[in-house]
């Protein structure tokens, strides 16, 4: 019998992005701002390892993979049985864009500075949600996503969150016309800022 195939997604934390910066650690005193991001690093790398761990001890095959290179990837959902987020929101949402069918478990590899609300777990949840799901106690939940169309071609990305259209430069008016029922309209504004029900709640909501 074929290993279950899973595909973990995982982000590059702040500290690794600003690495090429660490001499800037010098001038923190400590528990400053270097420490916080050392930390988190910490925590997230130590949930990844956890999570691989956790998956390698039930028998799938694991292939691993930064969250800004899963665009090298085709046919994702023909590739993998389930696909593990580790991160935050923006990794979970990173992955969406390239999946329609196979189901997405986020674990929270940061639960002091992420809210991650689209993720299921953190770290110490993630074998009990993982066998939940394995043994048919837990089930993928379905979201609604939008599709859109440019020059009436659509994209394959589909849109969990929400969707900006703007001008190229976002300081800049963006002019457009609205058609709906026959009616059209020329409107200059900063754009049109659209969002299914899954992103209603966070930055729509506040605007």
């Amino acid at each position: 019998m074929a290993q279950p195939r899973v595909l973990i997604v995982y982000k590059e934390s702040a500290y690794t992005r600003n690495l090429p910066a660490r001499k800037l650690a010098s001038h923190f005193k400590k528990g400053d701002y270097w420490d916080v991001l050392r930390e988190s690093h910490d925590r997230h790398h130590a949930s990844l390892g956890s999570a691989r761990k956790v998956l390698s001890d039930r028998g799938f095959s694991i292939t691993q993979i930064l969250r800004n290179r899963i665009h090298h990837f085709r046919q994702l959902d023909r590739r993998f049985d389930l696909v593990v987020s580790v991160g935050g929101d923006g990794t979970l949402l990173e992955v969406s864009h390239h999946l329609r069918r196979v189901p997405v478990l986020g674990v929270n590899s940061d639960p002091r500075h992420s809210v991650a609300r689209f993720s299921g777990c953190d770290e110490r949840g993630f074998a009990k949600v993982l066998d939940a799901y394995l043994g048919g106690k837990l089930k993928p939940r379905k979201i609604t996503r939008l599709q859109f169309s440019v020059n009436g071609r659509p994209n394959p990305w589909l849109v969990l969150n929400e969707i900006l259209v703007a001008a190229g430069n976002p300081a800049g008016t963006s002019r457009y016309i609205l058609e709906v029922g026959g009616r059209a309209e020329e409107q200059l504004s900063s754009g049109v800022w659209i969002g299914p029900a899954a992103g209603s709640t966070a930055a729509l909501f506040s605007a």
